[in-house]
């Protein structure tokens, strides 16, 4: 604990002296400046040469004091504003960021270069430094806006697709799909029915994961995971959506996380296969869409009291019991049915059970 904590002190000294770094020549500079504009007052001028010096340094080195006080305000500051910008870039995919650099830069070089050729006619110095870090603030501000939208305006060949934008108020129109619910496939065949229209978000890293699963040397997780990247494709071929693929400004630990991050940005709701994700999600305040809860809720109702012929396929969990499967795939439990495996029986239906996996029903053959 006491090494943490040493840890900790030396983080910070550092932080400390590197910004003090900064701080203390930026400082001196400027007492420095302020000196020259001291010593050339009326009146102070006229002093002896050497005094002037004297006065012009003992300045600097005053403020070169004060740069050092203020080196740790200055540290939290910067600290605070960096979070600011952070938080501010994360709609932004990388490559809008590094053409917005790139033309940051190119808008501050064409302003040294005016500075260069056109003389601007000031009463001093001073002015026309003003005058030049204006220009240079407005071309660069300027270049970095142009820069960002070349990307998609001018150059579409190097487009990815655009991230979800970041909204104020819940979206319900966007829905952020995970592996599990690409693998599963019944997305697709909802988004023909009409049934789920709006803009579907998958995560960059859900993408990568189908792709690890369809390396896999195990046929069964290869067909899987081919079978989630050709949802993807099919979505993507549907005119009633509009299929986004995002990537996160900040990397997730793991595909999950990186579902849970992508509906939180954007706003939207999850729709899943992955019972253990959805109540992650739930727990983070984010709507959930169940495709087997769905499933679940439009199969047909089998009532107490119905009776229905099906076929018992092996012995239940439960001494006597049997299991039987209706053609949707649902479970039925057959209470004595474990002396009739492999034979259609009649049964009663005696109740049904309603589960996040399934619904199963409960029944047994009349003596």
């Amino acid at each position: 604990m006491k090494e943490k904590e040493k840890t900790k002190v030396k983080i910070k000294r550092s932080s400390f002296v590197l910004t003090a770094i900064i701080t203390v020549p930026v400082f001196f500079l400027i007492g420095l400046l302020l000196g020259d504009l001291i010593i050339g007052i009326e009146g102070i001028k006229s002093l002896d040469e050497t005094l002037l010096i004297l006065i012009k340094y003992a300045i600097g080195l005053v403020f070169a004091i004060l740069g050092l006080a203020l080196a740790a305000p200055t540290y939290l500051f910067l600290s605070f504003l960096s979070r600011k910008v952070e938080h501010s870039l994360e709609k932004y995919s990388s490559k809008e960021i590094l053409m917005g650099m790139i033309g940051l830069v190119l808008g501050v070089l064409l302003a040294v270069l005016i500075a260069l050729l056109i003389d601007i006619p000031t009463k001093t110095d001073g002015t026309r430094v003003v005058i030049n870090v204006c220009v240079g603030i407005l071309l660069g501000y300027l270049g970095m806006r142009i820069g960002s939208r070349i990307l998609y305006d001018v150059l579409p060949a190097t487009n990815m697709p655009r991230p979800a934008k970041l909204t104020t108020t819940a979206n319900p129109n966007a829905i952020v799909l995970d592996s599990s619910s690409l693998i599963d496939g019944r997305v697709l065949d909802i988004v023909r029915t009409g049934f789920l229209t709006g803009l579907i978000i998958i995560p960059n890293d859900v993408l990568l994961e189908l792709g690890r699963i369809a390396d896999q040397t195990d046929e069964l997780k290869r067909n899987r995971g081919r079978r989630g990247l050709d949802i993807v494709t099919g979505l993507q071929k549907e005119k009633n959506i509009t299929v986004s693929v995002t990537q996160l400004a900040v990397q997730a630990k793991d595909p999950d996380e990186a579902v849970v991050k992508a509906a939180l940005d954007a706003k939207a709701r999850i729709m899943t296969g992955d019972y253990n994700l959805g109540k992650l999600a739930m727990a983070q305040k984010i709507d959930v869409l169940n495709i087997n809860d769905l499933a679940n809720a439009i199969k047909p109702i089998a009532l107490p009291g119905e009776r229905m012929t099906v076929k018992i396929v092996k012995r239940g969990k439960e001494a006597g019991q049997g299991v039987a499967y209706a053609p949707d795939g649902t479970m039925i439990v057959v209470e004595n049915g474990a002396a009739s495996v492999g034979n259609e029986e009649e049964v009663l239906v005696t109740t049904s059970l309603q589960t996040s996996s399934g619904r199963i029903i409960f029944t047994r053959i009349e003596e």
